[in-house]
């Protein structure tokens, strides 16, 4: 899915968000692409982080973030602008 929450109304986002959690509840994979971080980070199980079509990082949101990095926001801005491959 790309973006598949960017465009919606708070009420739309919560039930497109609640969809994807109850499909990995159920052991499916859904494969998402956004630029809305913060949302990414509530309903991810993996994460990958990609930058100019290559993939810079790739794990669980406690395996991404450290306290220097509290959010995925800030590991990319890190990453992109800080030359951190």
């Amino acid at each position: 899915m790309d973006e598949p929450t960017s465009g919606l109304d708070p009420i739309g986002r919560r039930e497109v968000r609640n969809l994807l959690v109850r499909l990995k509840e159920e052991g499916k994979t859904v494969f998402l692409c956004s630029h809305l971080l913060s949302e990414m980070e509530r309903i991810s199980s993996r994460i990958g982080i990609m930058h100019e079509g290559k993939l810079l990082k790739l794990g669980s949101l406690d395996e991404l973030l450290s306290p220097k990095q509290q959010t995925l926001e800030d590991l990319f801005i890190e990453i992109v602008e800080g030359g951190n491959e």
